[in-house]
């Protein structure tokens, strides 16, 4: 093969190069403009990916309630921090479907309410009940990078699973303070 992997660099930055060209210069439309955004970017997960994994696992088990547990893996997903120390803000709760979506937004990345909002890495969390017991919680996570271009901060594999259980244990010490009862007024011993 005559050039070989130089040759293809060569096609490559070209290509890259001509790709602005025809975004700025109108030439296609939004939706192929997208599309070549996502070739050119090497983007490939969705978050709809992350929702077909579903029911796979790993999974972990919470003495924690179901709906309960989803708003302490939020907590979590909110605890996690991003590129240059920039938290996690967009977390959404699903409580039909019983998961947490969170996203880690880019340097320049804007909370953006469409389908479509920019991401750098994502996480769905599902919360299982467990059969016969409604004071527990079955949990799974899945997450994927937008792009092996595109750097990311946030380590869901390794350490949301820490956050949550860390969170984990603050709900329980606060369910435990609750339904301690209260000491009697000091002088009032009942003698």
């Amino acid at each position: 093969m005559r050039g070989g992997p130089r040759t293809a660099a060569a096609a490559w930055r070209a290509g890259l190069c001509l790709v602005p060209c025809l975004l700025l210069g109108g030439c296609v439309s939004e939706r192929t403009a997208e599309a070549v955004r996502d070739v050119v970017t090497l983007r490939t997960g969705t978050i709809s990916e992350l929702r077909d994994r579903r029911g796979r696992g790993p999974f972990q088990e919470h003495e924690v309630p179901p709906a309960d547990m989803l708003e302490v893996v939020a907590r979590a997903c909110r605890a996690m921090v991003g590129l240059r120390g920039r938290p996690v803000t967009t977390v959404e709760v699903s409580r039909r479907h019983g998961e947490v979506t969170a996203k880690e937004q880019g340097l320049d990345g804007r909370r953006d309410p469409a389908y479509g909002d920019e991401w750098v890495s994502a996480v769905v969390v599902v919360v299982h009940p467990v059969a016969g017991q409604p004071g527990r919680s079955r949990v799974e996570w899945h997450a994927t990078r937008r792009s092996v271009l595109m750097v990311r901060g946030v380590d869901w594999e390794g350490a949301l699973a820490a956050r949550i259980e860390q969170e984990v244990r603050a709900w329980q010490a606060t369910r435990a303070a609750s339904v301690q009862p209260a000491a009697p007024p000091e002088g009032l011993s009942g003698r």
